[in-house]
């Protein structure tokens, strides 16, 4: 939920995405293909509040969700409901600006919602008082980090890296997975290992233009699973 890397392509678009989290809430259902009122999606299910964290539709859309808005927060116990359930709608909604102005986010924790699709990457910010809307080219690369865990240096020093070097990655976009991992010596670390809260897995997402491949990569069960969704010919569909 804590770091995502976008790298578009002639043909659809690279990501890689680091899940930060409680080893405590690791258990998760490896992804497969599912149907979501009457919409085809793969994601990883979280086994705690059955929500998910990124996923991706039969329309083309991916959704990252992304703990925070604009900077760290004062957590509630409790809250209305869990984010990982507000991930599943936008993968399930057919106009995502039309989900997001009409939802109600009242009692629902800040978080940054990141959904790439045919148009554009749009970017939601729910800062626990009002909504936020950013359109991005989805034809510029991008790196985002969590709000909550990670100061803005730390933020800006990723994203400054990952574009400095955007070439080298265009040419061997398993050189993005190995930043993630924190094999590249000499560059911004991704992998977090604190005491309540780790890097417990990494999610890899191509889009080839006519299907995606989702690779999910378990660091606590040391675990790889690598699935597929055909997209449909008629991505105006969901937008």
């Amino acid at each position: 939920m804590c770091t995502l890397s976008y790298l578009p392509l002639k043909q659809g678009f690279f990501v890689v995405n680091n899940r930060d989290e409680s080893p405590l809430r690791a258990a998760t259902f490896q992804p497969e293909p599912m149907e979501i009122d009457g919409v085809k999606i793969m994601a990883p299910i979280d086994a705690t509040v059955k929500g998910t964290w990124i996923g991706i539709n039969e329309a083309g859309r991916m959704v990252c969700l992304m703990n925070g808005a604009f900077e760290n927060h004062v957590k509630k116990p409790l809250y209305r409901k869990s984010r990982g359930k507000v991930t599943l709608e936008f993968l399930t909604n057919i106009d995502a600006i039309a989900c997001f102005e009409a939802s109600d986010f009242h009692e629902i924790e800040p978080f940054t919602l990141i959904i790439i699709d045919q148009e554009n990457i749009k970017v939601f910010r729910w800062d626990e008082v009002k909504k936020h809307v950013e359109i991005l080219d989805k034809d510029v690369p991008h790196n985002w980090s969590s709000s909550t865990l990670y100061e803005q240096k730390v933020a800006e020093s990723r994203a400054e890296y990952f574009l400095s070097n955007i070439q080298m990655f265009i040419e061997q976009k398993e050189k993005i997975i190995a930043w993630h991992k924190d094999e590249i010596q000499d560059s911004p670390k991704i992998i977090l290992d604190r005491p309540q809260v780790k890097t417990i897995s990494i999610t890899t997402i191509h889009h080839n233009g006519a299907n995606f491949e989702m690779v999910f990569h378990d660091l606590v069960n040391q675990n790889t699973f690598e699935t597929y969704l055909n997209i449909k010919q008629q991505p105006h569909e969901i937008h």
